[in-house]
């Protein structure tokens, strides 16, 4: 049982410690993500948040009246909806263009 452990364990450390090395990367490379987190900021205690300006009420309308009108639908696609559509199944030989099937039977 110990042998067996030890003949799985030996090549998993083994291969974690090769897989482990660092030499094969670039040295820029996770340059971008230690940018980002330096430039994170630390609100200690009693420090005052970023003030963030937002729209005002003007421009929040505006962006909210243009928003429904790209998602309501068109005049020509409220038409097309409400036209009703009648959908008939040919009748065979009434001069469509069909041909009339043989008759069943003897």
């Amino acid at each position: 049982m110990k042998s067996r452990k030890r003949a799985i364990l030996v090549p998993v450390v083994l291969l974690f410690a090769v897989g482990c090395d660092r030499t094969h990367l670039h040295p820029r490379y996770g340059r971008a993500v230690r940018a980002a987190f330096n430039a994170q900021v630390d609100l200690a205690a009693g420090a005052q948040k970023p003030v963030v300006q937002g729209l005002d009420p003007e421009e929040s309308a505006i962006v909210l009246d243009t928003y429904r009108k790209s998602i309501s639908p068109t005049k020509e696609a409220d038409a097309a909806r409400s036209a009703p559509v009648l959908m008939l199944q040919p009748t065979p030989g009434t001069g469509n263009g069909m041909a009339a099937p043989p008759p069943a039977g003897p």
